[in-house]
């Protein structure tokens, strides 16, 4: 059957186009399909029309049916700056970066104050790793449009990226102050406060995200990522009890949830609240039975001593997820508990090894006969915790004559055995708050000659 005659829309069929575009700008696409579909078998020339269907395609994921829609469009309509942004949209989605630049480029090149455009290009340059391009281009829309809440956000998490990137940076000022102008230009969206709130912990400002969290969750009650962020500033600010209390809270007004199942579960078994954890473990496990849910199960059972089913929860999560290094870790430090080879211990340590990248080699200065030997020590356990009654005598018999002590104390409680520690007159060296970059700084800053690692593959 031959296709009708193409025309040229009427007045109606404009009128339509518009209600569809309304209905895409308020979220219902589908909606705005129904309305287009009638005009297809005359309206196939009508660039409007291609890329509305497009649009439309694009948010239902049938993502080579909008590449049609787009690529028709802007065959049409070559010059139409709009036609090139959602053809540009549609290669994004379907993870074709570079043809997405190149289709944003072009929107650019054909209506420079496209503010969108530039957000957009940004975008597609930071999944392609040119994070200093992006922010070029979001810094491009703000001069443009300097209320477009969106390219704040947006120039917030690049520079907070392009900060921990660089030698292990912090998120700057910068990052933390575009994240706050999004947020007083969007102030009911939830997503600029949460994106402020990780900004501001990324900065170790536990303490101002904690309350962005808190003032998400005010909002909406439901949102788990911002429960489980806020638990986690909770407890780097030492509150175990409160970031239990706050997870406890949100399971019970909320629908089960297995990520803040296993994060209750984690911080009761480093309290000693082991029977609880177990039955939260399980609870995320038969809702969600995965690599991390079976981790959760591991590492609670190997603080109830039940070594050997931890292990074998281990063995299944590692089978899912051989390359996450995080069940390696967890399993090499149970399988301290069994094995007494030391052969067998010393391989299954270097099979990780192999999965890690390799890390940047300290530059320290060679050591100079006749000064004490300088020997660091890096732990976050010089407090009240099993590896402190151990090093507390190394530290107070150390020959001064023959060493300087440096103690990198790598954990924000400061309690009565943490002050005792201090108390031996050691160099001490707070990096709880120092990025990795900024500890290797320090470290060579030192000129430490051996450098000894305390924690090893803790559970917790």
């Amino acid at each position: 059957m031959a296709r009708p005659t193409a025309r040229a829309p009427d007045a109606g069929d404009s009128a339509l186009m518009a209600d569809a575009e309304r209905l895409i700008g308020s979220g219902d696409a589908a909606a705005a399909e129904r309305l287009l579909v009638p005009l297809t078998p005359y309206g196939h020339e009508w660039p409007r029309l291609r890329k509305l269907l497009a649009v439309c395609a694009l948010q239902a994921n049938r993502t080579s049916e909008a590449l049609g829609h787009a690529r028709a469009a802007v065959a049409l309509a070559p010059e139409d700056a709009h036609g090139q942004m959602t053809l540009g949209r549609v290669h994004k989605a379907a993870g074709e970066l570079e043809a997405a630049v190149a289709a944003y480029r072009r929107a650019i090149e054909l209506k420079p104050d496209f503010a969108a455009a530039h957000v957009s290009l940004g975008i597609a340059l930071r999944a392609c790793g040119d994070l200093a391009g992006a922010v070029d281009c979001y810094r491009q829309a703000i001069a443009i449009d300097p209320g477009f809440a969106v390219a704040h956000a947006n120039l917030g998490n690049a520079l907070a990226q392009l900060a921990e990137e660089q030698a292990g940076a912090r998120a700057n000022t910068e990052s933390v102050a575009a994240h706050r102008r999004a947020l007083a230009l969007a102030p009911g969206r939830s997503e600029a406060r949460r994106n402020l709130g990780v900004t501001l912990m990324h900065a170790g400002r536990w303490h101002e995200a904690a309350e962005c969290f808190n003032e998400v969750l005010t909002r909406d009650v439901g949102d788990a990522r911002s429960c489980l962020l806020l638990g986690h500033c909770l407890h780097q600010l030492g509150g175990a009890d409160l970031a239990i209390e706050a997870y406890e809270k949100w399971l019970g007004l909320n629908p089960p949830d297995a990520a803040v199942m296993r994060a209750l579960a984690a911080v009761q078994t480093e309290s000693g609240h082991v029977g609880a954890a177990l039955g939260w473990a399980e609870k995320a496990l038969a809702l969600e039975p995965g690599a991390h849910g079976l981790q959760a199960m591991a590492m609670t059972l190997a603080q109830a001593r039940q070594v050997e089913r931890s292990l074998d929860f281990h063995r299944r999560a590692i089978a899912l997820a051989p390359g996450d290094p995080s069940l390696q870790s967890s399993f090499l430090m149970t399988l301290n508990y069994t094995e007494e080879d030391p052969d067998a211990l010393i391989a299954a340590h270097r099979r990780f090894g192999t999965l890690m990248p390799p890390p940047r080699p300290l530059r320290l200065a060679p050591h100079q006969a006749g000064r004490p030997l300088r020997v660091g020590y890096l732990s976050g356990d010089f407090r009240r915790h099993s590896v402190s009654f151990f090093v507390s005598p190394l530290l107070e018999h150390h020959d001064r004559r023959r060493f300087e002590v440096f103690c990198y104390y790598n954990h924000h409680v400061q309690d009565p055995v943490t002050v005792r520690l201090q108390a031996l007159g050691h160099p001490w060296r707070a990096c709880s708050e120092l990025t990795d970059g900024e500890l290797l700084q320090q470290i060579e800053a030192d000129r430490i000659d051996l450098l000894v690692d305390l924690s090893g593959h803790p559970q917790a």
